[in-house]
């Protein structure tokens, strides 16, 4: 598009890019979440509540995408402006502080003192939380941009694990054409000789699963099985088709 000439003696061009469409944007889940506290019963509360007239999968879908809204101005509430939160109740905390130095303090004062320092702990927990998911959400949208200590491991590595001579015979073999060659050479006399002794298994000795055990393969699972194993992987891990990993459940 071009802009005005002005006084310039061209007419400058503005150029825009379309992006494309890629499809509804996926949930993103914070591990800080399951930190603070309600979370989970807001979730339950809004599945219960929220009503989509539609059957099947449909509704599954209609939910989580109402129960995603509502989530966003929940995270505002809860996560935004962490710092600010913390900052008033370390003021009040220093005011004790400043007091017990100079006085006893009632067992009300004590029990608000411990209260303040748990809600500090709990905040910053959530902080460092989000900071770190953060981080990893930067390397991932960046990849090893302008990263000079990746490059580092990567080219430590591949020194590491680089063959720059071999010995064949007493000889010493320099140079990749000719590492090739032998390497080469060398599997394809042992793979093609005849003479080659394979190792047998017929004198060794196997574990065997009794038959209780061979049953036990073949028995059906119950659903707590299923779940407790759902429930032990790594809950903040990429998520899935629709866009839900299983931190969220």
């Amino acid at each position: 598009m071009a802009r005005l000439r002005g006084l310039l003696d061209h007419c400058p061009l503005l150029i825009m890019v379309d992006e494309q469409y890629r499809g509804p944007r996926p949930s993103r889940m914070l591990k800080c979440w399951k930190d603070i506290l309600g979370y989970k019963h807001f979730v339950s509360n809004k599945r219960k509540t929220l009503q989509v007239d539609r059957r099947g999968g449909f509704v599954l879908k209609g939910k989580l995408k109402l129960i995603k809204l509502a989530l966003k101005e929940w995270n505002v509430t809860h996560t935004h402006n962490l710092l600010g939160k913390i900052d008033s109740p370390q003021r009040h905390l220093s005011v004790l502080d400043f007091k017990w130095e100079e006085e006893v303090l009632s067992e009300a004062e004590i029990a608000e003192m411990h209260g303040i320092t748990s809600i500090i702990h709990s905040l910053f927990r959530i902080n460092i939380s989000l900071c770190w998911q953060q981080s990893r959400l930067l390397w991932l949208r960046e990849r090893d941009a302008n990263s000079k200590y990746f490059h580092s491991v990567l080219a430590s590595r591949r020194r590491r694990n680089t063959i720059s001579a071999i010995m064949v015979d007493g000889v010493m073999v320099k140079g990749m054409t000719h590492i090739i060659k032998v390497v080469v050479s060398h599997f394809v006399s042992h793979f093609r000789a005849s003479n080659v002794e394979r190792p047998g298994v017929g004198n060794l000795q196997f574990q065997t699963l009794s038959l209780m055990e061979g049953g036990s393969l073949i028995k059906p699972f119950s659903l707590d099985e299923v779940k407790v194993a759902v429930w032990d992987c790594d809950s903040y891990k990429s998520s899935g088709p629709d866009g839900i990993n299983i931190g969220f459940c």
